[in-house]
C-alpha cells in the first residue's frame, strides 16, 4: 500500500463538515466512485481542508465524524493527506 497512517498533529482532531460522492474520474486510473470531503481542523479554528475520505464505507460516513490523516505517496516528490475515519473506541 502507498499509505503511510499518522495524525496530523497529536492535540489536534478533525472531523467532516461536508462530504460528496464522486462518480467520474479527475485522473486517468482513479479508483471510482471516491469521496470528497471539507475537513475542519479543530486544534486551527476556521481552517478547512479538501481532501479524499479514505479506506471508510460509504455507509458509515456522516457529518461531525472524527477522522485522522493518512499520508498518500503519489510520487518521489509528492505526498498528499487524505483522510479516514477514527475507528470507534
Amino acid at each position: 500500500s502507498r499509505r503511510r497512517h499518522t495524525r496530523l498533529r497529536r492535540d489536534w482532531s478533525s472531523d467532516v463538515c461536508s462530504s460528496d460522492l464522486i462518480h467520474r474520474a479527475v485522473a486517468p486510473g482513479q479508483e471510482l466512485p471516491f469521496v470528497v470531503a471539507v475537513i475542519a481542523l479543530d486544534g486551527a479554528p476556521g481552517v478547512r481542508l479538501i481532501s479524499n475520505l479514505v479506506d471508510t464505507p460509504l455507509s458509515e460516513i456522516e457529518i461531525g465524524m472524527p477522522v485522522e490523516v493518512v499520508w498518500e505517496d503519489m510520487g518521489p516528490d509528492l505526498t498528499l493527506p487524505r483522510f479516514k475515519a477514527v475507528p470507534a473506541r
